[in-house]
């Protein structure tokens, strides 16, 4: 069901409510962070005013209570040193007439600093009687402190009041020693005024002495803030006391401030966002009407066409949208074939692609059950292809391929149904075949059409043949899948008989395939198990016949199947991508046992075959391990490649070669002179040994061509630079023909047959 058109205001102002909550969001986002700068500003400002005003506040107080303090020791000090104490302690007639009246009287005079006057024994002679009592055994100290060092000491003693002691020594100047010692309690709230004490209060100022602090009664021990402190120190006399006065805030000094700022802050906010709502409503209100006449064409015509966009002249943003769209609607007008062409045929042929065949092969099957009739699906694929694309380019391969699509679309019948299935692989439908052997002319026919000579866009003429394999319906399979999988079975197999066949397909290839996945299965679990073994070849310098080398060959034993040849295993582990651990294996397992045997003073030579799929940057550094483990056994490392892998080989392997040659590592054209292609690969990449393949040994002695042709091999390879070696001598003729020839080496049955390494080093090599 169709979903309701809003029309009207409240259709645009979709856009302009988003506009605003936008605007709305970001003013607040703004706001915040200017909100939270200022805030941190006040934290750290606030702070900083408060701990400037107790520093002012710690130097006030501080000299003030440092000038009062002052007053009162010094008044004690001069007491002290006066005629009349020492006179009147010296007489007890003068002492109770002149100095209990007078210091009872000073006393009553003074509340705030109470005197007492003892003995050189600190007992009780005249003054306040219970000075010596207050402060227990604490100012029981500060007496004898001043007796034993006769200099005057000082004592903060917080409880029970709070009082600052001061002991002064009397000594009679007709005499030796001290004769007594007075007293002074000084009551430190006493001796502030109410105004000053009430202050301090609010400040929450402590006095500390020593290992004592003093703090005015009454004022509840709370948290401060901005700690100030000030010394008080006597002038005159030094280290009589040393005192630090600490002033703190006691109230947050922040809350209020901030409580301000923070109002003022979100008020301020909330002006400016609201502001910003209305302007973003006035600006976005125009535009959002626009924009809603170009959305009407589209979502209530999802069909429209590009004339039906309204023009819009005005040159802006959204003009320049109404033209995309006019643009969009052509492009997604064009993209609509294209994509109907690619959804089901392919791009470079034009034939139909795979997921398009399948359902064509789907439709005759149901057509075919009906009418009770065959079908035949024929599995085509090019031979010798990828020579043509590896040597000519993929444009040239391009180029052949639609050539060859427009064969087979000339051969087939209207009825009929081609598809590209991938690279070089086709599929054919021909339905209402009434028998095997139409189908069978029918692939004769299309082999020799496709093997005719075609000439590409270069210039260049190749030929190209094409191994084909038949299924039918209902004998070989009911279903696509079925078809196909036995089409392909049947490709695979007259691919085995030779390039330009056919075959129809048989129950017996669905064994042979089993059969090939079970080798394949036995051979990954041989490789992973380390069930392979290695045998040794021996190669030997022609010309005195001394053993200067061995090939490292690889051989393997099935349980069950037997001896499986490695012109069996070989390629398998090529195709399955087992040959890397396989290779790395016969490395490693060459590289331990030979290092074992005893080797000729010149060193004997290692030579390993392996594939351009090994050569990755991975094995260079395998080659750097093996190569020096070779090296302290007097080792030397070589690495055969045929041609058959050169010529599948991707462009970094020479890269890879380089590298090879520059470890000191040796590479040798294996099996030379046995493709086209052979000096070409010569003169491309770096090889330092040639090995002539076997089949021009086979007939050197019969045919005088195989002669020629060994002949020239061995001319050209030094005229280059290279040494040469033989394989496949099995007779003393050949190796004397070789010799007449200057063939430097030479490997075969004559010299000795593959065998393990201990054999090997027992066995005797003829000479």
């Amino acid at each position: 069901m169709d979903s309701p058109q809003v029309r009207g205001p409240a259709k645009h102002s979709r856009l302009k409510r988003r506009v605003q909550r936008a605007a709305f969001l970001v003013a607040m986002v703004v706001a915040g962070a200017i909100g939270i700068a200022e805030l941190t500003l006040a934290l750290h400002d606030i702070p900083r005013s408060a701990r400037e005003a107790n520093e002012t506040a710690a130097r006030v107080f501080g000299s003030y209570l440092s000038a009062t303090l002052d007053n009162r020791v010094d008044e004690i000090v001069q007491l002290a040193n006066s005629t009349l104490v020492w006179t009147a302690l010296s007489d007890s007639r003068d002492r109770d007439a002149y100095l209990a009246p007078f210091l009872e009287d000073r006393n009553r005079a003074l509340p705030s600093s109470q005197l007492a006057l003892l003995d050189y024994r600190g007992r009780f002679v005249a003054g306040d009687s219970r000075l010596p009592e207050r402060g227990d055994d604490a100012v029981a100290l500060l007496v004898e402190q001043v007796l034993s060092r006769q200099t005057p000491a000082t004592k903060l003693i917080s409880v029970p009041d709070g009082r600052f002691w001061v002991g002064v020594p009397i000594e009679f100047p007709y005499a030796e020693g001290v004769i007594g010692v007075l007293l002074g309690a000084i009551d430190l709230e006493a001796m502030l005024s109410s105004e000053v004490a009430e202050e301090l209060r609010e400040r929450g100022v402590i006095i500390r002495g020593g290992d004592t602090q003093w703090q005015l009664r009454g004022e509840p021990d709370r948290p401060g803030f901005a700690r100030a402190t000030y010394a008080l120190h006597h002038p005159d006399i030094p280290h009589l006391y040393d005192l630090q006065l600490e002033v703190h805030s006691t109230t947050s000094p922040w809350q209020k401030p901030l409580l301000i700022r923070g109002a003022v802050l979100v008020l301020a906010s909330i002006a400016a966002a609201s502001l910003v709502w209305w302007l973003a409503g006035m600006v976005a209100g125009p535009v959002s009407r626009r924009l809603e006449r170009l959305a009407e064409v589209i979502v209530e015509n999802p069909a429209c066409a590009p004339e039906d966009i309204p023009a819009d002249m005005r040159g802006d943003e959204i003009a320049v949208l109404g033209d995309a769209l006019r643009r969009a609607l052509v492009a997604h007008r064009k993209a609509e074939h294209e994509l109907a062409q690619l959804a089901y045929f392919d791009k470079l042929t034009g034939l139909m692609n795979r997921a398009r065949f399948e359902e064509r092969v789907d439709d005759a099957l149901k057509r075919a059950r009906r009418a009770d009739t065959e079908i035949a699906l024929l599995f085509v694929d090019l031979d010798r292809f990828k020579a043509v694309n590896d040597t000519l380019g993929h444009e040239a391969g391009d180029t052949l391929l639609k050539q060859v699509a427009q064969r087979i679309i000339d051969r087939v019948r209207t009825t009929d149904a081609v598809s590209r299935r991938s690279g070089d692989e086709f599929t054919l439908l021909v339905e209402s075949s009434k028998e095997k052997t139409g189908a069978a002319h029918f692939a004769e026919d299309l082999i020799a059409r496709l093997s005719e000579p075609y000439r590409l866009d270069s210039g260049a003429i190749v030929n190209v043949g094409a191994s084909i394999g038949i299924a039918f319906y209902p004998s070989d399979g009911e279903t696509v899948g079925e078809l196909l999988r036995c089409a392909d079975t049947a490709m695979y197999a007259a691919k085995e008989r030779g390039a330009g066949s056919y075959c129809l397909y048989s129950r017996d290839m669905g064994v042979a395939v089993r059969d090939r996945l079970e080798l394949e299965a036995r051979l990954t679990q041989a490789v992973h198990a380390g069930e392979l073994e290695v045998c040794y070849q021996p190669q030997v310098r022609l010309s005195d016949g001394r053993m200067i080398g061995v090939e490292a060959l690889c051989r393997w034993h099935d349980a069950a199947l037997g001896e499986v040849p490695p012109s069996v295993f070989i390629p398998i582990a090529e195709e399955t991508g087992l040959i890397r651990p396989l290779g790395l294996w016969l490395f490693r397992q060459a590289c331990r046992e030979v290092a074992c045997w005893d080797k000729p003073e010149e060193g004997l030579a290692l030579a390993v075959n392996i594939s351009t799929v090994q050569l990755t940057d991975d094995f260079i550094a395998l080659l750097r391990e093996l190569q020096a483990n070779c090296r302290a056994s007097g080792t030397r490392l070589e690495l055969e490649l045929n041609e058959a892998s050169l010529v599948r080989a991707r462009p970094e392997v020479a890269a890879v070669l380089d590298a090879l040659n520059a470890l000191g590592v040796a590479v040798v054209m294996d099996d030379f002179g046995s493709h086209y292609s052979s000096l070409r690969y010569l003169r491309h990449f770096k090889f330092s040994k040639l090995k002539i393949d076997l089949s021009s040994i086979e007939g050197l002695e019969t045919s005088e061509e195989d002669a020629l042709m060994t002949s020239t091999l061995i001319s050209v390879a030094h005229q280059l630079g290279l040494e040469v070696i033989a394989e496949g001598v099995e007779t003393e003729e050949q190796r004397d023909r070789l010799i007449a020839e200057g063939c430097d080496l030479a490997q075969g049955f004559l010299f000795g047959r593959p065998v393990a390494g201990e054999r090997l080093r027992t066995a005797a090599v003829p000479a």
